[in-house]
């Protein structure tokens, strides 16, 4: 044994007899003395000894880890035996194990190269594991990953802070041991969401704004104004927007939006532009777009919604919404990657919705139909543009799609409509473990046999290298012969990335155009800073630097400062600081820029919202012109206009309570409404009349939100169901809330003699009692509570629903008593006294 190994061995013999005597005495123990600060060295790997903090809990045990080359490595088997857990198996540098309620199945297999976890399969790349001594040990955050919902190091005092994403051993234990009726009235509440009924016509809400404009330039009047007007209502069984200039008095597109029709596809029929052009569209919305290589978040929202873009846990960008949705244009959206957006609508409470920029080539799930129609009115040509594409999956692996396309064209003065077929053939699958997906694609024009494309197209994974390829041949009657395209984008690690872009397209005449571009982009983060750098050069030698910093520390604000400036000296900067918190009552933004080939570029500009109705702001060029506006932006629901809401993509809540006597949750003609019921959204409070009906005005649209509901008096129950309501339109959403009536069952126990003048001593009775144990069963036969006799005889069930169950009575373990009782809401206040006669 080396000198190393053996000062191992000997301060993890040290730590251990300081746990032992540390957790005799009661206390829990730190890593305040010197000698296990030190760094462990061994086999050429740094080692340290931290203390793992599971849930705020020390597990007053010594963790290993190894530091190598500014990264953690966990060791998984000791993290197993520290908590105890033994439901796993480790054979030839594979471990499968199962965590939580469920036993759901993780597995981490070095020799795959993969880790399954909450269904998911990731590939594990070399420098994010090391094995050693039948000890995995994986980097921290993959460890987090696959365990934890946070984890933080704590260098000061040497501790490892773990909050699982699962439950302990221990935990486990506990759970089920003292909590397991929690657990069963959980699993029996049931959710109730209520949505939007879709009606033929319902007034919805009214946006207005309007602004006052000072400028102070030269070419611009010194006094102006804006306004307009924006609308969102129920028409036709859906939803209708439309905007209205009110200086100009220009009427804007007319949209009707009938969201997630089938399989989360959405219809759109709408006017648009100034010719008033018929258009429809339905397909499915992912959330994002492809513009050439670049990808393009666009995510629809409700109106005067404030949306934070997040990257691995920073805010990279602020949007608000314009036209129903927020688009994000930012370097550090690219494919393959998951990004949050935190929607704050202007009232109600923010919600999250993740996006994945994965390809999917229109790929479809086995025996799924997928849609991307998209129909437009050309009014110069008097026809209409027209894609109609239809996707199938065949398989879980393959996918075929079959298309028509039409578009007008003008031939020598006429207006002629070309005409198409297109066909897909999607091939997914993956070979030891890299995934791969082949797509043949062909289009021919109907009357032009020369007018026609094939392409075939490879994207293929291969450990941290993305492969993809794609080659086109056209007919005659298009402008190139042969068109290929070439990338790869290589993953160097966490934080560093190689492309390669390359181009070729060849005419009719065999001339070639080849382009290219190549770079590396680093993005790294250090606490609540996010660095991203790229620099790329071309096929003419141009070669260009952006630097763009994200910072989040501070308290009140999001900044972002972003750099670019090529080798011929062209600069651009521009510093944008925004509020971190969404505020009801002050929100406010401001952006500084710098170009030395603009002059004419702003240079500021500030805006200031206050309490959702009134903006201020101010903008100044480099040229010295300045531009102030200020002005209001207020909602109005046209059915209530003195009730103030915040968005115009919102809803009206008529909630209204009822006792549910048959405990069905539906409004039968015999139940009565119950007035007085506590409800609670958000941060707003109200409570019902005495018709039990309430309303809350101005709900955002798209998101789920709970009900708090309480009733002030003890025999009605109002939380034995959740109650969610979700709009998708400005129509009413009716909310019945079925309130459960408590029943009591007050029992007597009598033993039965035959001669019924005899009467029992007291002691007699109370060694009888003594051995009565009782259960009782619902109607499905499921046991609600079981216990001894009180030794009068008498037992006791309180907050239970009315209905049928079965009382079943035992005297020395025999059954002697199993009868259908009913207990009544109506009867005494709900108090059902039942005397119970047992032979013994």
């Amino acid at each position: 044994m080396n000198k190393y190994k053996f000062k191992f061995v000997l301060l993890s013999f040290i730590f251990s007899m300081g746990v032992s005597i540390k957790a005799t005495e009661g206390s829990s123990f730190n890593f305040n003395d010197d000698f296990l600060l030190k760094d462990i060295s061994m086999d050429q790997d740094d080692k340290k000894i931290y203390n793992l903090v599971i849930r705020g809990e020390n597990s007053n045990n010594p963790y290993v880890v190894i530091s190598k080359d500014n990264n953690f490595y966990f060791p998984v088997i000791d993290f197993f035996h520290i908590i105890n857990f033994n439901n796993y198996t480790l054979k030839d540098k594979k471990i499968e194990f199962y965590l939580g309620i469920s036993s759901e199945k993780f597995e981490i297999d070095l020799n795959k190269k993969i880790i399954i976890f909450n269904g998911n399969t990731e590939k594990i790349f070399d420098d994010e594991y090391i094995f050693e001594k039948s000890e995995i040990y994986i980097k921290s955050d993959i460890f987090n990953k696959i365990f934890g919902k946070e984890l933080r190091i704590d260098d000061e005092d040497y501790n490892i802070i773990l909050n699982p994403s699962f439950m302990t051993p221990k935990q486990l234990e506990f759970y089920l041991n003292n909590t397991e009726d929690n657990l069963n009235e959980l699993n029996s509440k049931q959710v109730l969401l209520y949505k939007n009924e879709r009606t033929f016509f319902e007034l919805g809400n009214l946006r207005v704004a309007l602004d006052g404009v000072i400028n102070n330039g030269n070419e611009d009047k010194k006094h102006d104004w804006e306004g307009r007007l924006d609308y969102q209502g129920d028409m036709f069984y859906g939803t209708i927007t439309t905007s209205y200039d009110l200086k100009n008095g220009d009427l804007e597109d007319i949209e009707l939006y009938y969201p997630e029709i089938i399989d989360n596809h959405s219809l759109k029929l709408g006017l648009y532009g100034e010719d008033r052009e018929k258009g429809l569209s339905f397909r499915k919305e992912k959330g994002f777009y492809e513009d050439g290589m670049d990808y393009v978040i666009r995510e629809r929202v409700p109106l005067g919604s404030r949306v934070v873009l997040y990257y691995n846990g920073l805010p990279i960008d602020v949007k608000y919404e314009e036209n129903s949705e927020v688009v994000f244009e930012n370097p550090l959206i690219r494919e393959g990657r998951t990004y949050i957006l935190q929607v704050n609508p202007p009232d109600g409470k923010p919600y999250s919705v993740s996006i994945k920029t994965n390809k999917d080539y229109n790929q479809q799930m086995y025996g799924k139909w997928g849609y991307d129609i998209d129909i437009r009115e050309n009014k110069e040509s008097s026809k209409y543009k027209t894609k109609l594409n239809t996707y199938y999956g065949v398989t879980s692996n393959l996918t075929l799609g079959f298309g028509y396309e039409q578009r007008p064209e003008e031939k020598n003065g006429d207006w002629i409509l070309s005409k198409g077929l297109v066909g897909d053939v999607i091939y997914s699958n993956n070979v030891l473990g890299n995934p791969y997906t082949l797509k043949y694609s062909g289009k021919t024009e109907l009357e032009d046999g020369d007018s026609y494309s094939n392409s075939f197209l490879g994207d293929i994974d291969i450990n941290k290298l993305s492969i993809l390829f794609e080659n086109v041949e056209n007919g005659k009657n298009n402008e190139n012969k042969r068109e290929q395209y070439l990338s790869f984008q290589y993953d160097l690690n966490n934080y560093i990335d190689l492309f390669y872009d390359y181009k070729r397209d060849i005419d009719f005449e065999n001339n070639k155009n080849n382009t290219y571009e190549a770079g590396i982009q680093i993005t790294n983060s250090w606490k609540r800073l996010l660095i991203d750098f790229e620099i790329s050069q071309n096929n003419q030698n141009n070669r260009e630097y952006d630097l763009n910093l994200y910072y989040s520390g501070f308290d009140k604000w999001i900044t972002k400062l972003s750099n670019s400036f090529d080798e011929k000296g062209s600069y651009n900067v521009a510093f944008t600081l925004n509020n971190k918190q969404w505020s009801k009552t002050l929100d406010y933004s401001f952006q500084v820029s710098y170009s030395d080939t603009q002059k004419e570029k702003v240079t500021f500009d500030f805006t200031m919202r206050l309490d959702n109705w009134f903006e201020l702001g101010t903008v100044v060029e480099k040229n010295g012109s300045k531009r102030f506006r200020a002005g209001i932006d207020t909602v109005v629901n046209l059915q209530e206009p003195l009730n103030r809401i915040d968005s115009l993509d919102s809803s009206k809540v008529k909630v209204i309570t009822f006792i549910d006597k048959n405990n069905n949750n539906i409004k039968d003609e015999d139940e009565v409404f119950e007035g007085g019921v506590e409800i609670k959204m958000g941060e707003k409070t109200i409570d019902t009349n005495e018709d039990g009906v309430a309303y809350f005005y101005g709900v955002p649209n798209f998101a789920e939100y709970e009900f708090e509901v309480k009733s002030n008096r003890p025999t009605l129950d109002a939380q034995r169901n959740i109650i969610k309501v979700k709009g998708k339109g400005t129509s009413t959403i009716n909310a019945y809330i079925p309130i459960k009536p408590m029943v009591s069952l007050i029992g007597k126990i009598t033993p039965y003699l035959e001669d019924k003048h005899q009467v029992l001593e007291l002691d007699k009775l109370n060694d009888i009692y003594n051995q009565v144990y009782i259960k009782i069963k619902d109607k499905d036969g499921k046991i609600c509570d079981e216990f001894y006799s009180e030794l009068d005889g008498k037992f006791y069930l309180s907050n239970i629903l009315p209905g049928k169950y079965f009382v079943e009575i035992s005297y020395f373990n025999k059954i002697v008593y199993s009868e259908e009782v009913i207990l009544d809401y109506e009867k005494l206040g709900g108090e059902n006294e039942i005397q119970f006669e047992i032979k013994i």
